[in-house]
């Protein structure tokens, strides 16, 4: 089963929604949001002004807030309903990013055990797939948890 997020990131103009994908393990339910293979697609195709002016507008309508700076690394974040979702690409020059990077805060009110973590990462590898690769692992902090998850192109154009 696959909803739609309430999560906009404004390419030329078009909304484009993140994708929630659940995961059942043996101990509970998570939602992991990550991008979908579209919206991956459309990133990866963006110089950093596009991304730059994509998390501009993205803020002016009050969907997402921006940490970092154009210079550094720009990320777009938005609140979700157990935490938060941090979307920043990793671009080298101005041209396409080398990837991108996706965290995924749930605060201490969120219960998830080691296995239901592990269980939404492979999930997110395995929905990515072949086009995408995705790393990821979880980490227990003194707030909550953050799943972090890098994905790259597989053969780059």
């Amino acid at each position: 089963m696959v909803r739609l997020a309430h999560f906009f990131l404004t390419i030329s103009g078009a909304a484009v929604t993140m994708l929630l994908s659940p995961v059942t393990a043996q101990t509970g339910t998570l939602e992991l949001e990550i991008l979908s293979k579209d919206d991956a697609g459309a990133i990866f195709a963006m110089t950093r002004a596009e991304w730059t002016e994509n998390v501009r507008r993205a803020v002016m309508g009050g969907a997402a807030r921006a940490t970092g700076s154009p210079e550094s690394g720009l990320a777009m974040v938005t609140n979700t309903r157990a935490g938060e979702l941090f979307v920043r690409p990793n671009y080298n020059g101005e041209g396409r990013p080398d990837l991108i990077h996706v965290t995924v805060g749930y605060s201490s009110t969120t219960v998830l055990t080691d296995a239901v973590l592990n269980d939404a990462i492979k999930l997110a590898e395995q929905q990515m797939e072949p086009e995408y690769e995705v790393t990821g692992h979880a980490e227990r902090l003194k707030g909550g948890v953050a799943v972090h998850l890098v994905i790259t192109e597989t053969e780059p154009p």
